[in-house]
Order: C-alpha cells, then structure tokens, then sequence
C-alpha cells in the first residue's frame, strides 16, 4: 500500500484549526498586564477526498471541535496556540462508511519573540476506528505539522500506526 504521507488528517485539520487561530489570536493578542490566556471553543465541519493513504480515493467528513487557549506575552504578544480538539470522521470509498469514534488530541502552535509562526504540531490520537471485521484501527503519537509533505495522513511521525493495509482492505 501507498503510505507517501505521514502530514496528513491533522494537516488539512490543522490548516483549517490555524485559520480560525490566527483569527483568534489577532483578536487575542491585545496588551495585557497578568498575559492570561485567553480561551475560545468553536467547531469545524469540513469534507475532502485522501488520495495518498490508499490506493483508491477515500471520501472524508469531519466535526471538530476545538478548546483554544491563546497565550501572549507581557507586552500583548503572541507566543503559542494550544487547541484542545475532539474530533469524529467517515471515511467512505466503494459504497463502504467507517465512522471513527470520537478521539482527542492537541495542537500547539508556537511563534518566535517577533510573531512568526516557527512551529506546529499534534500530540495524541490521530484516528481511532473500529473497522467492519470489529478490529480497531488506532493511531496515536506526534505529527510535525510544519514538515509534513501532504494534505492527509493517519500515521504519525512518532508513534503508534494503526494497519494501514486493514484500513484500506475495509474500504475497498
């Protein structure tokens, strides 16, 4: 099977998660005495087609929900994002749907003493399924968002992969 990804689910979550923390963070980051965080929950729906874990394309959908706390510096800076996420997909191909069970994980987003993003990555679960023949599919670990060299993946960089080979068997 064709695993030329390891950027993955969490990249294309990612990149929508990093729009809304931008947003979120321009509007956060005036000057405060104490630098509390500021927090935020939203949702996202989105959908796209995998074309690189499979195969075949894979149909995704998604839900995710997002806890954002926004951190600056004494000056009102932005130094770093942390988005606490609960996410659930279907991945669907060949008539077949796979709806995954609800799994958590945390996205950190870091910036330089100038506001440059330098850095983001996940931590926690990257999918977690039960597949039709009633085996689990999970992935869990790191994924550097930053350096991945795709839209999708359910492999993480360091970590726990799930079976790639099952994941696909049961959607084709």
């Amino acid at each position: 099977m064709p695993l030329a990804n390891k950027g993955g689910i969490v990249k294309s979550r990612l990149i929508a998660l990093l729009l809304g923390v931008v947003a979120c963070a321009l509007l956060a980051a005036a000057p405060s005495g104490a630098a509390a965080p500021s927090k935020d929950t939203f949702t996202i729906h989105f959908s796209d087609t995998i074309t690189d874990i499979c195969p075949f394309p894979i149909h995704l959908q998604a839900r995710v929900d997002v806890t954002e706390m926004v951190f600056t510096d004494r000056n009102g800076d932005l130094t770093r994002v942390v988005d606490h996420v609960a996410e659930r997909d279907v991945f669907s191909a060949h008539g077949t749907s796979i709806r995954s069970d609800t799994y958590h994980y945390t996205v950190h987003v870091l910036f330089d003493q100038q506001g440059n993003l330098t850095h983001i990555y996940s931590t926690g679960q990257v999918v977690h399924l039960q597949l039709p023949d009633g085996s689990h599919f999970s992935s869990a670990g790191r994924v550097d968002t930053v350096n991945s060299t795709g839209p999708f993946t359910i492999v993480p960089d360091v970590g726990h992969s799930g079976d790639i080979g099952a994941f696909c068997a049961a959607l084709s």
